[in-house]
């Protein structure tokens, strides 16, 4: 029997951190792409979950995920593959109710040979 692994994507990560300039965010979208696209070929055994919170977040000054991803202005600031990445990674992901404590708390600390839960982030959150 293979090892099942849960990613659980943070929405607190999505959060605009002071300095951090629109590139590094493009670039940082960029990088859980190629990620998310490795794990998305192993589809019977990998699953990511996203909160719907994660639309709400601001990230990028003037600029929640939902405005990112379904605004005309979203479109006319960022790059459209970018987009197109954040939008594919968010919509395919399953949708959870359970809150980012609760899978640090709970989940990551249940860790066995069958199954494996881990954080899926843009930027690095101190407090977790």
């Amino acid at each position: 029997m293979s090892t099942k692994f849960e990613f659980y994507i943070v929405s607190k990560s999505f959060q605009y951190q002071n300095g951090i300039s629109k590139e590094e965010i493009e670039n940082g979208i960029k990088s859980l792409s190629v990620d998310y696209n490795y794990m998305n070929r192993y589809k019977e055994t990998d699953k990511m979950f996203v909160h719907k919170d994660i639309y709400n977040v601001i990230i990028f000054p003037e600029f929640s995920v939902i405005d990112l991803l379904y605004s005309p202005k979203g479109r006319q600031h960022f790059d459209r593959d970018v987009i197109f990445s954040l939008s594919n990674i968010i919509d395919k992901s399953e949708s959870t109710t359970i809150s980012t404590s609760e899978v640090v708390e709970v989940l990551l600390n249940q860790h066995n040979e069958k199954n494996v839960y881990a954080l899926f982030c843009l930027h690095y959150i101190e407090e977790i």
